[in-house]
């Protein structure tokens, strides 16, 4: 267990995380490829996701895109996400979503992220 910082690792590598110590998350594949941060975690459709800003400069001009929560593959150290099957092409083709997509969960929820 991974001790005062909201985040818990159970058998099997499944990571219980709180929202809040995902939000502002930079997220990476496996090839180092910077795929955006997060922004949000979002439920649509009985689906968890998290709400991706790419693109931009310093803030501005930033698009966002909703991929599967189940995409994110481990938790790497206290300021990374390891998403899977994903390039920062796949990221870019993606359609923008608006903020009034899903319903955004509380930053004290937990989700579940599993190593695969």
């Amino acid at each position: 267990m991974l001790q005062g910082d909201g985040r818990e690792e159970a058998e099997g590598r499944t990571w219980r995380i709180l929202v809040s110590e995902i939000v502002g998350r930079d997220v990476v594949n496996r090839r180092g490829e910077e795929l955006g941060t997060v922004d949000r975690v979002i439920r649509s459709n009985d689906r968890l996701y998290v709400v991706l800003e790419h693109g931009g400069f310093l803030g501005l001009g930033e698009d966002e895109v909703a991929v599967p929560l189940d995409r994110i593959s481990s938790v790497q150290g206290d300021d990374q996400l390891l998403m899977r099957g994903m390039s920062e092409e796949d990221i870019e083709a993606m359609p923008n979503i608006s903020s009034e997509t899903g319903t955004e969960l509380r930053a004290n929820m937990r989700v579940e992220i599993s190593e695969s």
